[in-house]
């Protein structure tokens, strides 16, 4: 009989052995779950500020086109030249003349350069692209 005693003496202590460590396995699983949620949580406010800051990056990229295109204006109306402006803002003079296009509806200022008429009739170069056109792609490419 004291066989048998040793023997579930050994089986008790392993099961005892065995229910520590389901325990601590059990403790492990607690702290990993709380770890997630945790991390959930952070994950989530993270995407909610990077939704933030791509509205205010697409709202500093609007300010800062429209700025380009009030100078623009501006300089074309005080030197009556579109390769002149073009030259001084490193644009192509085709590409600032589709532009300028799109920028003013009136087109008053471009028809008021005394070089209008010599871009009338040219087409834009599309392999090079112009300033505007180039933040019309980066906001392409934020959006997705």
């Amino acid at each position: 009989m004291k066989d048998k005693d040793i023997i579930l003496q050994l089986l008790k202590n392993e099961n005892d052995l065995l229910t520590e460590s389901n325990d601590f396995l059990k403790r492990e699983i607690e702290t990993f779950h709380l770890e997630v949620s945790n991390y959930e949580k952070r994950i989530k406010r993270l995407n909610k500020e990077n939704k933030e800051l791509n509205v205010n990056n697409k709202r500093y990229k609007t300010i800062i086109k429209e700025n380009l295109a009030v100078d623009v204006l501006l300089y074309l109306e005080n030197y009556k030249s579109i390769k002149k402006t073009a030259e001084h803002f490193s644009y192509d003079p085709n590409e600032l003349f589709h532009d300028i296009n799109t920028w003013d509806n009136s087109s008053d200022i471009l028809t008021r350069a005394n070089d209008y008429n010599e871009f009338l009739h040219k087409k834009v170069n599309n392999n090079n692209k112009s300033r505007c056109e180039s933040f019309e792609s980066i906001e392409s490419i934020d959006d997705k």
